[in-house]
């Protein structure tokens, strides 16, 4: 490739004809999740109560723009940093920040990652007052809860989240600033007359 130099990404001559060029693109995964995945898990002990809800997906692949973008609009994240090539020997998982020149900026396998999740959607941790304690305030129930909502979700994808969406089809599984969810936390207190 033009312009090519130590620590730049390696393209495959996909077709086998010496040359590296539109002819050797290829599919390299699917945005849309073969696996799709929830459960709810409830239950409670005497006057404690506890409810999670969960969901996820699997088998899906994300590109990377934020990562493609680095050098041109974007600053370089720490984790590309701290493990960029630098010189012989130094690292097989990042190129050199002179990976942008010549054309290896060209969509690549570089930036596909996975785009599969576990997400703890919300957890809530209730605790409800004795009748006995509340007949002398004419209150049927009274409860009180904790409520954690997102707050937290796994993956490997190198983004603050591996979830991405477009208005556009054409971007279907491109992550090009998708922002994340946000955790939020409360309480509360549900009252019965």
């Amino acid at each position: 490739m033009n312009n090519t130099k130590p620590g730049m990404l390696i393209f495959e001559d996909v077709n086998g004809d010496g040359t590296i060029d539109a002819s050797d693109r290829t599919a390299l995964g699917n945005p849309n999740p073969p696996f799709i995945y929830g459960f709810n898990l409830g239950g409670s002990y005497k006057d404690f109560d506890l409810n999670i809800f969960c969901q996820g997906v699997a088998g899906n692949k994300i590109y990377n723009e934020n990562r493609a973008l680095m050098t041109v609009v974007r600053n370089y994240d720490k984790d590309f940093y701290d493990h960029r090539w630098t010189g012989e020997g130094t690292s097989n998982t990042y190129p050199s920040v002179v990976y942008s020149a010549g054309d290896a900026r060209t969509p690549n396998s570089f930036f596909v990652e996975s785009g599969s999740y576990f997400r703890i959607k919300s957890i809530q941790f209730g605790y409800s007052l004795p009748k006995s304690a509340l007949s002398k305030l004419h209150i049927e129930k009274l409860r009180l809860y904790l409520n954690a909502e997102n707050p937290v979700t796994f993956f490997k994808y190198n983004g603050f989240s591996p979830e991405v969406s477009s208005s556009n089809p054409l971007m279907t599984g491109v992550n090009n600033g998708a922002y994340p969810l946000s955790s939020v936390y409360s309480f509360g207190i549900n009252v019965t007359f």
